[in-house]
Parts: C-alpha cells; sequence; structure tokens
C-alpha cells in the first residue's frame, strides 16, 4: 500500500512538473544548471554557479545568515525566509522528492515540443522549480560572490579539523585488543542556525476594514 501511495504521489508531482516545465523560460533556466551539453547557455556571468553552491546557499549560507527577501506579487508582497521555508519544503516532500542533485531514480524527462529528453530526477525538477518560483536562483546569481567564498572558507576549515587527527609515521601502532572501541562521531554542524537568535525584520502591513 505504501508502495502504491508513492508511486501515486510521484505521478501527480510529475504531471505538474510537465506543466511547470512546458513554458520554455522555466525550462531555459533548469537546463544549464543541470546539463553540461547546455552549460554554455549560462554565460560568463552565472558559469560558476553550480549545483554545489546552490546547495550550499539553501543548507548552510541561507542558515547561518537568515537571508530574507520581499516577492512582490497578487494582492501583495511577502516575506520569504529562505532556509525555514526549504526546510519546509523537505518535510513536506522527502529528499528523494526535492534534491537539487540528480541522485536516486532517474527518469527521462521531454522538456521541447521536439520530444528532446533530459536525464535527470523528480526531486531535482521539485527543488528547481521551487527555486525559480521563490527567486532563489535569482538571489544566488547576484550573491555568488558572497556564497562561494563563505562555502570555500568553511570547507576549508572543516577539512583542516579533520586532517589535524591524522596519524603521524611517528606514531605507535595499537594492537587491535588494546585499541578503544570506535564511536560514531555526532555531524559537525557547519553553520549555525541564524533563527536560533533574534531577529527583527522590518516591513508594512496594510489593514483592510471591509
Amino acid at each position: 500500500m505504501e508502495g502504491g501511495k508513492y508511486l501515486s504521489k510521484n505521478n501527480l508531482i510529475i504531471d505538474s512538473l510537465k506543466k511547470f516545465y512546458r513554458n520554455p523560460e522555466n525550462m531555459s533556466k533548469v537546463l544549464p544548471l543541470i546539463s553540461q551539453a547546455h552549460r554554455h547557455a549560462l554565460g560568463s556571468a552565472g558559469d560558476r554557479v553550480s549545483l554545489r553552491i546552490i546547495d550550499w546557499f539553501v543548507t548552510n549560507y541561507a542558515k547561518k545568515n537568515n537571508i530574507s527577501y520581499f516577492i512582490t506579487g497578487q494582492p501583495g508582497s511577502r516575506q520569504f525566509i529562505v532556509y525555514l521555508n526549504y526546510k519546509a519544503q523537505l518535510k513536506a516532500y522527502s529528499k528523494k522528492q526535492f534534491d537539487p542533485f540528480c541522485r536516486r531514480e532517474r527518469i527521462e524527462f521531454p522538456y521541447n515540443e521536439k520530444g528532446d529528453t533530459i536525464t535527470t530526477t523528480i526531486g531535482q525538477l521539485n527543488f528547481f522549480r521551487w527555486a525559480i518560483d521563490n527567486y532563489v536562483l535569482n538571489y544566488i546569481y547576484e550573491n555568488v560572490d558572497a556564497i562561494e567564498r563563505d562555502m570555500n572558507t568553511n570547507l576549508k576549515a572543516s577539512s583542516g579539523s579533520r586532517s589535524s587527527g591524522a596519524c603521524s609515521a611517528d606514531t605507535p601502532a595499537i594492537s587491535a585488543e588494546a585499541a578503544p572501541k570506535k564511536t560514531r562521531k555526532k555531524r559537525q554542524e557547519l553553520s549555525v542556525s541564524a533563527t536560533k537568535s533574534l531577529k527583527k525584520h522590518e516591513g508594512s502591513i496594510t489593514l483592510s476594514f471591509d
């Protein structure tokens, strides 16, 4: 029964994704990011935006800096807090159905009237629909320098802390019997959430009395 529910949900998501990516403008934003053959379409400005940087932004940079902005629409504007919304999407879909990387069950997805297809996943297409609808990609393109710098700095620091525990050639060997039992090390948090602290957001509110 659970498998049937999963397939049914996948089918519903695929139908909605086909409708969304039927718009050539939406597909043109995604193709250069998920297909090496279309990478040239990014141009020099966006060439440094990779899946790795996109993932770092939503999972670490936006979390640490509490990135938020207002999205204008009908009937008015709304505040969009990137990391909190990302976590809400993960809770609603699971990692299989919401992931910037092309992992797990792959599909051949048609992206134009000629019937051309691209190898991707439901999770990848679903993630980028969210990123397009909520201007996440726009923010990344405009701030790629700061995001990339933050990623490189943090990963370098994390790598250095791990390598500092490496054994040197002069370290005496310990027998298997004498060696202490290994315990699973808790995963290190690379970015501390800014939402754990108090932050003031300024904005206007319109009250309507009918």
